[in-house]
């Protein structure tokens, strides 16, 4: 569905959007976005010693959302590959603060202010990682929000994935200490070598672990949020009633979850992908791909958006996806209502399948 321009009566494609931060990139290609979060992160609580970054090589952090679940902020809503959404509350909070004591009545010295609370939580992770960087550890950041998510609490990259994957970041650090090929990129003896910090989504892709492994890595793994559908399924079934023009994809749960409540999008929505792994979600769902972005930026998905709706609009197009099947097109059978909603229902009973925010391009 377009929207009229009352200046110049072109009509400007709308496209669903699962977070604010690309709006602006869209609206400056000429789109309507349409912002409706399709998902939600929540925290998990972990054990201290479990993210504690002393005594590793490296600690890799994978996206913002990671960040914020480490120094215990309440994990936005999600939407993007490496930044996230609406606030929700969290399980989990900073590992190195202490437990938040019971209740007190009022004027009792044990009762403190939220907000105090929440300044002491975040003060924890980030002083024991710029402590470990002190005796050695270095940190890697597989984007540059991710990285300045890290700044924002007091913590510097010394490595920045060269092409905003995990699989950049294994590239970079190579092998393990001791191992032929191995790469020490510290400015010093890097303590307790051969170790790598972790922490990321509950459904992060496990391939990014397994390259570490590969390379002779002992990789500490740890789960500190998780993903969920959104508790507002009302927003998603109004904005895509009728369906708009294309729908920007940011994670496969991203996909998981809007076709879980408004069932499969028919063949005149066009589905957009930031990157491989989501590209590669969307088919296999059995739908067809419209277009990938080049790079996992908010002006890189509007792009692709533009590109696959004004192809829309000029007539079949084939999946623009590198490596695509040519004979898969943009311009399928549409799927009925009745179909729609009965795979719809079929959907939502499934547990979600593993996210993608580790290995490969970004998603989390």
């Amino acid at each position: 569905m377009t929207v009229g321009d009352p200046m110049t009566g072109e009509q400007a494609p709308r496209v669903l959007v699962p977070h604010e931060r690309f709006a602006p990139a869209m609206r400056a290609t000429g789109l309507v976005p349409v912002v409706v979060p399709l998902t939600r992160t929540v925290g998990l609580p972990v054990d201290r010693e479990d993210i504690d970054p002393a005594c590793t090589s490296w600690v890799v952090v994978t996206s913002a959302r990671t960040v914020r679940a480490l120094v215990g902020a309440a994990p936005d809503g999600d939407g993007a590959t490496d930044d996230v959404a609406s606030p929700t509350a969290s399980s989990g909070g900073d590992a190195f603060d202490d437990k938040t004591p019971p209740a007190a009545a009022p004027g009792d010295e044990a009762s403190r202010s939220t907000s105090s609370r929440d300044e002491a939580r975040a003060a924890g992770w980030p002083a024991a990682v710029a402590a470990a960087q002190a005796g050695g550890t270095r940190v890697a950041a597989v984007g540059a929000a991710t990285a300045a998510a890290l700044a924002d609490v007091g913590v510097t990259a010394d490595l920045l994935s060269p092409d905003g994957t995990m699989a950049g970041i294994v590239a970079a650090i190579g092998s393990a200490p001791g191992r032929p090929g191995a790469t020490d990129l510290s400015d010093g003896p890097a303590p307790a070598p051969g170790t790598v910090l972790l922490p990321a989504s509950a459904l992060a892709d496990p391939a990014g672990r397994a390259a570490l492994t590969d390379n002779g890595w002992h990789v500490r793994s740890v789960p500190v949020y998780t993903t969920a559908q959104t508790d507002d399924p009302a927003a998603v079934t109004a904005a895509t009633t009728p369906w708009p023009d294309a729908v920007a994809l940011t994670s496969p749960s991203n996909l998981r979850a809007l076709v879980a409540i408004a069932g499969p999008p028919p063949a005149g929505c066009a589905l957009v992908a930031i990157g491989s792994t989501t590209a590669e979600a969307i088919r296999s769902e059995g739908l067809p791909v419209a277009a990938e972005a080049q790079a996992p930026t908010p002006a890189a998905l509007a792009a692709a958006a533009a590109a696959a709706t004004t192809a829309r609009a000029t007539g079949p197009v084939a999946d623009a996806t590198p490596g695509a099947d040519p004979t898969a097109t943009a311009t399928s059978t549409p799927t009925s209502t009745a179909t729609q909603t009965t795979r719809a229902a079929d959907r939502a009973t499934r547990t979600p399948g593993p996210d993608s925010g580790v290995g490969g391009r970004r998603r989390t």
